[in-house]
């Protein structure tokens, strides 16, 4: 569907709510993990898949529903307040099936996306997930408060693996909570290279722990999960291999935690497959990695630390 530039866009929107005199819901919908597919795959197919949630959307509207197009992958559909929320089970139910013709068979045996940079470090990402944030418009009073509301909607949707969707009720006064420093493990069994990550990272502001034991690390993320684990494969007490990735990755307490594996000798395909989020060659520069974890942080941040809210509905595939 064309892209209406903003004065257009917005004179749409306009005239679309108050046509329907409050009685309305908004649905902020985008896609996770797309930037990451469109770098794979190209631009054609990513236009593509943007067509292809523009007919998912369109299919599952009833007749009293209308779309339109923000730019890139990201959509407003407005809809009747009573047909909300399943319009947004509609549609994660629509793209997770219409969406796995745009992958490799590898990708969609594996089951998510490996982006590698030029220093050879892998992150691992889920396929490209619908989310939709969704707010119930007779609550607000002007257009930047609706998409303020819904944009917020939204990042709470993404806290959910998988497509999902989230309402959110109103803000309240409650005062903020004082933020606390993001933990860190390291495990790491060379115990110069342990020292130089534990006061780099404690000079940006995290609170780090160091060990060079697989069986230590794993008690310390249970009784006190993380923020980052930083793992080498090669701890001091057990096997070589992705063993202790996949033990951490299967905690249910540890669904937050980002896994960084920084190995030497180490397959980047398996750490990843193993549940790494990212893995690290060795040797690497330390200001790499550093960036990675700080990058990392910061967009879970946007997501994992949002308020909860008291009415939230999550689809998963």
């Amino acid at each position: 569907m064309p892209e209406p530039v903003g004065e257009e866009l917005e004179l749409d929107l306009r005239s679309d709510l108050k046509s329907r005199q409050g009685k309305s819901a908004v649905l902020y919908i985008d896609l996770r993990n797309f930037r990451l597919y469109n770098q794979l795959y190209g631009r054609v197919a990513g236009e593509q898949m943007i067509h292809t949630l523009a007919g998912a959307i369109e299919h599952c509207l009833d007749e009293a529903g209308t779309i339109h197009r923000l730019g890139g992958h990201e959509f407003i559909a407005v809809t009747n307040n009573d047909h909300s929320e399943q319009l947004a089970q509609d549609i994660c139910h629509r793209w997770d099936r219409d969406s796995l013709g745009f992958y490799t068979r590898q990708d969609r045996q594996r089951g998510f996306l490996v982006g590698i940079d030029r220093h050879g470090i892998g992150r691992r990402c889920s396929l490209v997930e619908v989310n939709i944030g969704i707010i119930d418009t007779e609550h607000y009073q002007t257009l930047s408060d609706i998409f303020s509301a819904a944009l917020r909607a939204n990042l709470v949707a993404q806290t959910s693996k998988g497509s999902s969707y989230a309402c959110v009720p109103l803000d309240t006064d409650q005062p903020p909570e004082k933020p606390t420093p993001h933990r860190v493990l390291v495990v790491e069994p060379d115990a110069a290279l342990a020292y130089l990550l534990q006061t780099t990272l404690e000079l940006r502001g995290y609170a780090v722990a160091v060990t060079s034991s697989g069986q230590e690390a794993f008690k310390l993320a249970i009784t006190n999960p993380p923020r980052v684990i930083v793992l080498d494969l090669f701890t001091s007490d057990l096997p070589a291999g992705p063993f202790l990735c996949q033990e951490l990755r299967r905690q249910p307490e540890l669904k937050n935690t980002l896994l960084i594996v920084a190995a030497t000798n180490a397959d980047r395909e398996d750490a990843l497959v193993a549940g790494a989020d990212l893995f690290v060659p060795k040797p690497f520069e330390l200001d790499d990695l550093l960036g990675w974890i700080d990058r990392l942080v910061e967009e879970y941040a946007k997501t994992v630390d949002l308020p909860s809210s008291n009415r939230f509905r999550g689809f998963r595939r």
